[in-house]
């Protein structure tokens, strides 16, 4: 159970920029879609594990009909 606590403090704390950008983000109307496996695209904003994403923040789309 204390591992479990130490590895969240340790993710919170390294990736806390990030998840604070994240934040700001989603306020914006941005949301988590899942992309499937794909390589590390350091461009995109997403959470990898091991050089692989699943899930990049996208902004919705605006329809301009």
């Amino acid at each position: 159970m204390i591992v479990l606590i130490l590895i969240t403090v340790a993710f919170c704390s390294y990736n806390s920029e990030a998840l604070d950008q994240f934040k700001k983000d989603q306020d914006l109307g941005a949301e988590w879609h899942y992309v499937g496996e794909q390589d590390l695209d350091t461009n995109a904003k997403a959470i990898d594990i091991n050089d692989k994403i699943y899930y990049k923040l996208k902004h919705k789309e605006i329809d301009n009909e």
